[in-house]
């Protein structure tokens, strides 16, 4: 098996084609009693120069989609980053230098001092805890642990919270955040699905000018499944495409989209979720009046927990 694998990786996928090919013509001109002999060497050189290279190249592929797909989401989020931690730092900026003022001017109070100082510290805080929820965001996890699906849902919108609020979309969420609803999983990769549904909700409401940007959060569980809908009032996604949009590179954005986020998403909750993640245009009922969007809906099958 030895010589046979360093064949392998120095042929191409075209003259491993053109030999596996040569060997069958070449089989059908040998007498009669070599025929089973050919059967099995046919069988051999097609699992080791064409079946096993094409697995790998298929897993390497499928990680490089992935890794595309958490650079993609890496892009967003260091965005995101920056949004949050400018009024912060603005903040301790400000608290320092009326602290140095007042020190200068001797003017200077204790409680003064305290309250400044105190809110430094808050700010601080705050951009700690924004670095640690996307650093938790990227770590890598291949092990699945059981978490309540609201606190992943919050866990997302934690790191999105500033996008709704920059782009003045508000979000509704349809169910008790204190819910208990457990399930073992691989929570980041959820998270980024999340993530990546929330952008996509962004961008169909910003590109399309809503006025009233809406998001809706719904989750529920019934005895075989657990369900996550989310929906927008940004007017649905065009007939024509619909069926299109978990499609590897498909993307509606011209130079600003990959085309990678709503597949990867599809791929991590049918592959590593056995479940499904499909999407409707509806309408979307809100303080009394109706709107019209997309709506993605991630079902999770209770029977693999």
């Amino acid at each position: 098996m030895i010589i046979p694998q360093k064949i392998m990786f120095k042929l191409s996928f075209t003259n491993r084609y053109i030999i596996f090919i040569a060997l069958i013509i070449f089989c059908i001109f040998l007498e009669y009693k070599y025929f089973i002999f050919c059967i099995f060497a046919i069988l051999f050189f097609g699992i080791i120069f064409i079946f096993v290279p094409m697995q790998k190249q298929l897993k390497i592929q499928h990680n490089i989609l992935i890794q595309q797909s958490k650079m993609a989401s890496m892009g967003e989020m260091i965005e995101n980053i920056v949004h949050q931690w400018k009024q912060p730092l603005n903040a301790i900026s400000n608290n320092a230098s009326c602290l140095m003022i007042e020190k200068q001017m001797d003017i200077l109070k204790d409680s003064e001092f305290d309250k400044k100082l105190n809110d430094i510290i808050l700010k601080t805080q705050f951009l700690s805890q924004t670095i640690d929820d996307f650093k938790d965001f990227f770590k890598p996890t291949r092990i699945k642990v059981e978490t309540n699906i609201a606190k992943i849902i919050e866990d997302a919108l934690q790191i999105f919270n500033n996008i709704l609020y920059i782009n003045s979309i508000e979000l509704y969420k349809n169910y008790d955040t204190n819910i208990k609803i457990y399930y073992k999983c691989f929570a980041n990769e959820l998270i980024q699905v999340l993530i990546n549904i929330f952008n996509n909700a962004k961008d169909a409401l910003v590109e399309n000018n809503v006025e009233n940007k809406i998001i809706r959060i719904k989750l529920f569980q019934t005895n075989d499944n657990i369900i996550i809908q989310i929906c927008d009032n940004g007017g649905g996604i065009p007939k024509d495409i619909i069926s299109k949009i978990f499609q590897p590179y498909f993307t509606t954005k011209n130079k600003n989209g990959t085309g990678i986020g709503l597949y990867m998403s599809h791929k991590i909750i049918t592959e590593h979720f056995n479940g499904i993640l499909k999407v409707t245009n509806q309408n979307l009922i809100f303080n009394n009046n109706t709107y019209y969007g997309a709506c993605f809906e991630i079902i999770l099958p209770c029977n693999d927990n």
